[in-house]
């Protein structure tokens, strides 16, 4: 996610990222996520709360519910509007953004 390594570049801007999701966080690759939860731990982790995290906020209000069903924990497709600045309830996370205004969410194949 070339987006995680130059976030300033693309403020404001609609993109369409792969990676991997993980409830309400984007990371680069499952690498990323384990680095912080190892497999077969039961750890907490707050959504977004991680370095090469990018927040998932809500869809567009034109967005189609059909084009946002990707599950959870696998490697996607997201488009939106990324924000590099941080913003309320997330700005004391650690994240690189926030992806708001999604119109789609699917499988990475």
């Amino acid at each position: 996610m070339l987006l995680v390594q130059s976030p300033e570049k693309h403020d404001g801007k609609r993109v369409r990222v792969i990676g991997y999701r993980v409830n309400d966080t984007l990371y680069p690759d499952a690498k990323a996520y384990e680095k912080i939860r190892p497999p077969g731990k039961n750890i907490r982790i707050i959504n977004g709360d991680r370095e090469s995290g990018i927040i998932l906020s809500g869809p567009s209000s034109i967005a189609d519910p059909k084009k946002l069903g990707a599950s959870n924990g696998q490697q996607v497709v997201i488009e939106g509007t990324f924000e590099f600045r941080p913003h309320p309830p997330f700005e004391n996370f650690t994240h690189k953004g926030t992806l708001r205004r999604l119109t789609l969410i699917k499988a990475f194949k």
